[in-house]
């Protein structure tokens, strides 16, 4: 019996070592893309909030510049400019980093990014997808949520 609870405690101490060191890499993860991504992230938010894809159509991944410059694309900047022009922001705050892989192997970092921002019509939170290059990080999806939108439509 003793050596029964000897196994089993080595195998729970195992698994909690286990998942004590994924949380340590996890937070660690998190505060290295916290300082590459906010340099990125203050000049880019000024920029997307231009509503002008042409103002930063350099920041975006070449799908996501295919899809800002579609018809739909166009229509979405239109409306979201409807907040208004940017008046301040917050500090970018990196919400998650993970890895994605093709199928040659190559690996590729993307960091979910929430950003405060005041508007002429009131707050919003932007949230954006980065996708990690090796010349830096490039807009890979924009999300803007805005209790404005919930009152325009009354």
């Amino acid at each position: 019996m003793k050596k029964f609870l000897k196994v089993v405690g080595i195998v729970l101490g195992g698994i909690v070592l286990f998942f004590a060191a994924l949380a340590f890499w996890s937070v660690q993860a998190i505060s290295d893309a916290q300082e590459r991504v906010t340099p990125f992230m203050e000049q880019s938010v000024p920029l997307v909030a231009t509503w002008d894809v042409n103002n930063f159509e350099a920041l975006l991944t070449p799908e996501m510049v295919e899809s800002a410059q579609s018809e739909k694309g166009q229509k979405a900047f239109k409306y979201l400019s409807k907040v208004g022009g940017l008046k301040s922001f917050s500090a970018p705050k990196v919400l998650k980093v993970s890895s994605i892989s093709d199928i040659s192997g190559t690996g590729t970092d993307i960091a979910i990014v929430q950003v405060n921002a005041e508007f002429d019509n009131g707050p919003g939170v932007f949230t954006f997808t980065l996708l990690e290059t090796d010349s830096g990080y490039l807009i890979q999806g924009i999300n803007l949520n805005s209790d404005f939108f919930l009152e325009e439509g009354n």
